[in-house]
């Protein structure tokens, strides 16, 4: 907890969003620190599973984002492209619109 955040938002490559999650507000302006469990979420818009794969890891290996001591798993996404992909989708009676995760 408490490690200083690096992100330079700036130089992030086009399609690609930081989710934070244990995250909190620094003692500094603008500052942002852990604050423990799975601190952020690196997510990147491709044409393929493939290059979103490669992009995501690019920008993390770059310094552009993270903190001190941080492990970011390599393997998200990785069993996908080696067999089928499976597909769900959710019905409902209340008429609720996914559109927003079609487009994410």
């Amino acid at each position: 907890k408490g490690k200083v955040i690096t992100q330079k938002t700036s130089e992030l490559a086009a399609g690609l969003t930081v989710y934070h999650a244990g995250t909190a507000q620094g003692k500094e302006p603008g500052e942002l620190v852990t604050n423990g469990g799975r601190v952020l979420v690196v997510s990147a818009k491709q044409t393929s599973l493939e290059a979103a794969i490669k992009q995501a890891y690019e920008e993390l290996d770059a310094g552009k984002v993270g903190f001190e001591g941080a492990h970011f798993r390599r393997d998200i996404g990785k069993r996908a492209l080696r067999g089928p992909v499976r597909l769900a989708v959710l019905g409902s009676t209340r008429g609720t619109d996914l559109q927003y995760v079609i487009d994410a």
